[in-house]
């Protein structure tokens, strides 16, 4: 199976754990020790070792992992998927977004995370597998993330969508949430998941449960006002 690419580079990952620490660029060079310039620098794509390990601490990122992502030195150990697992890599705008769909052999029952730019490739995977959907996962809603939700999820009788948390939160830089605000309405409240973050399993898929499912909270993708509970840090 093909490497899958990363979403996030470590610009990426110094702006997330700046908004997620409410940490203004002249508070975080100043607790840095490195100067606005520098500061600028680096969130443009300079990858300066120096300056990247000075801002890892008041981020509280590891200096030795965000520098070897910018470097392009570390990538996750690849997992082993014999079956039942297909990724989607898909062009939104400037950038591209990875959506995922793993399913059962046996019952051939399958489950989607994300939709991505557009789920067209993930609805000829299903039929040609001869898939049946029942879970929507949704880790956020973002625009890239949700911009397929309306036509997936009207292909199948979804039986348990999840949503984000913080869905609401999103909602005004998402073009596509009305398009999610209509799913979530027209899917019976008994039927729909707001997991908050847990390092603990909340769901297990398949006939043996050979899938589980477990719910993080990235502080960068929080309204920056909102702090997480102590469910959510754990």
């Amino acid at each position: 199976m093909a490497r899958i690419p990363l979403e996030d580079d470590f610009t990426d990952v110094l702006g997330k754990a700046q908004r997620g620490r409410k940490i203004s660029d002249h508070a975080l060079a100043a607790q840095a020790r490195v100067t606005p310039a520098e500061l600028a620098a680096v969130k443009a794509g300079e990858a300066n070792d120096d300056v990247l390990r000075r801002l890892a601490r008041p981020l509280r990122l590891g200096p030795n992992a965000l520098t070897a992502l910018a470097h392009r030195a570390w990538y996750p150990e690849q997992p082993d998927f014999p079956r039942g697992f297909l990724m989607f890599n898909t062009k939104f705008e400037d950038m591209r977004v990875n959506s995922y769909l793993v399913w059962d052999g046996k019952t051939k029952l399958a489950a989607a995370f994300d939709t991505g730019a557009t789920c067209e490739a993930m609805l000829d995977e299903i039929r040609a597998a001869g898939l049946t959907l029942r879970y929507i996962f949704l880790t956020h809603t973002h625009d890239d993330h949700i911009a397929g939700i309306g036509d997936l999820y009207d292909r199948y009788q979804v039986v348990e969508l999840w949503l984000p948390q913080h869905a609401k939160k999103l909602q005004q830089v998402a073009g596509n949430y009305a398009e999610f605000e209509r799913v979530q309405e027209e899917h019976p409240d008994e039927q729909t998941e707001w997991p908050k973050g847990s390092r603990s399993m909340w769901k297990t898929l398949g006939e043996n449960g050979e899938v589980s499912v477990r719910c993080f909270s990235p502080p960068g993708y929080i309204d920056p006002e909102e702090d997480l509970d102590e469910e959510e840090m754990k």
